[in-house]
């Protein structure tokens, strides 16, 4: 699916009105707007649909506004916001729309994800998001095993990933540069959080197990690998999953 969170920079949004026959205010036109792009992305079609999209990360998720001022995104992601929610931004880019806009969402993210954290609450929070969701998503069992939500994963590397990039960006501003854990990892090492060995490791069990979830979505099944399958790299990821965050 595709995480989308919408912002403007409208300073009067509710003081200003759209004119026409039947005027509204600017919040109102926005959020048509964005539902009408959502619908235009997630249309079942003949040919199928471009993308599931998802609005759950925008401020305050499904109670929020579905369009907010780029300035209450960077006061909720600095005040309010979850860690789970900086794990988001860290994987979160710039991609259409006004480029004022982008290059504050660019300011936003990289004063959020360069802020010192205490790192055991850091490693305390994403391992209890991680149970969670274990318990909640894994749909593991005796004869299959989740490529991603199970123990070794796909969620796994992710989490190792952004837990090691909030934890060590405020040292080193080259690792929030990307936003995919690819180049991230890499950035990592190149700082010293890693060791190459281990970046190596994981990158090449998240590009294994990408290369299968990718035939498998093409192919319209289920994301469950036999029970036995990807054995030495699940090792490996559980291995440094239990070295760098101790669960």
């Amino acid at each position: 699916d595709l995480d989308l969170v919408f912002l403007h920079d409208c300073d009067q949004l509710d003081a200003d009105s759209v004119g026409g026959t039947r005027s509204i205010d600017n919040g109102t036109w926005m959020a048509r707007l964005a539902q009408r792009l959502i619908n235009w992305l997630a249309t079942q079609t003949p040919a199928g649909r471009a993308y599931e999209v998802d609005m759950e990360l925008r401020p305050n998720g499904r109670s929020g506004l579905l369009v907010s001022s780029v300035d209450s995104f960077g006061a909720y992601q600095q005040e309010d916001a979850w860690t789970w929610e900086h794990q988001a931004l860290t994987r979160a880019r710039w991609v259409a729309g006004d480029e004022r806009i982008g290059r504050r969402f660019g300011q936003i993210r990289r004063e959020v994800l360069m802020r010192a954290r205490d790192g055991d609450r850091l490693r305390e929070d994403i391992v209890g998001m991680r149970r969670r969701m274990r318990g909640e998503l894994d749909k593991s069992n005796d004869a299959c095993w989740d490529i991603k939500q199970g123990e070794g994963g796909l969620i796994d590397i992710e989490f190792i990933t952004q837990y090691l990039v909030l934890r060590d960006a405020h040292r080193n501003e080259a690792i929030i540069s990307f936003s995919d854990n690819w180049r991230q990892l890499d950035a990592l090492a190149r700082a010293g959080s890693i060791s190459v060995a281990d970046r190596d490791a994981l990158i090449d069990s998240y590009r294994r197990y990408r290369a299968w979830a990718h035939e498998r979505s093409l192919q319209q099944a289920d994301g469950l690998a036999p029970a036995g399958a990807f054995a030495e790299p699940r090792a490996c990821v559980r291995r440094l999953w239990q070295t760098i965050l101790g669960d």
